[in-house]
């Protein structure tokens, strides 16, 4: 499988400053995102039951060996040995021992995460490469007039433009992307 050198990526270094205002993290950025976050399924009705998920896609023309990358928001999650996603492919990470694979058949999710998806405080949710360097960084917040649409709804939001992060809401449709 053909992937993207490093070498191909300009860095860009930022610090984040932590919600308490008491300690920064520094976060190494890709200039040129490969994976995206698509869309984020964070409050599913009651009729959804317990199908929480994260997609993310590959925006790049090579398919990428995402074998060691990280997602994280609901927790840390590491995509396992062999998960690889073709040119403009996407895939899915949902809740460990909840109702994704009961409700959604057709799709089989590359990983799953321990924790829960934020409905009352928000989320920011982040792709890192091997090293540990930022592919993507997407945020939803529940003052957010869509977010709010999404939690009422059982609705996903997905994302409708890259930079600023825009969100629309639409139907869960995990693993198809859904043009933007």
């Amino acid at each position: 499988m053909r992937q993207i050198p490093p070498a191909c990526f300009a860095l860009l270094t930022l610090s984040f400053l932590g919600c308490s205002g008491k300690s920064a993290k520094e976060f190494t950025y890709l200039e040129k995102p490969t994976v995206l976050i698509t869309e984020v399924h964070y409050a599913p009705s009651a009729e959804q039951g317990d199908s929480e998920f994260i997609e993310i896609a590959n925006v790049t023309d090579l398919p990428l060996d995402l074998e060691g990358w990280q997602v994280t928001g609901a927790g840390r999650v590491s995509l396992p040995a062999g998960t690889s996603l073709k040119s403009k492919g996407a895939l899915v990470l949902c809740r460990k021992g909840g109702d994704f694979p009961t409700l959604y058949t057709d799709v089989q999710p590359a990983a799953f995460f321990e924790g829960k998806l934020s409905n009352k405080k928000g989320e920011v949710l982040r792709v890192e490469d091997p090293h540990g360097r930022v592919a993507d960084e997407a945020a939803y917040d529940p003052v957010d007039a869509k977010v709010q649409e999404a939690a009422k709804t059982g609705k996903s939001l997905h994302r409708a433009k890259v930079l600023p992060v825009v969100w629309r809401v639409s139907e869960p449709s995990p693993g198809r992307l859904k043009s933007r």
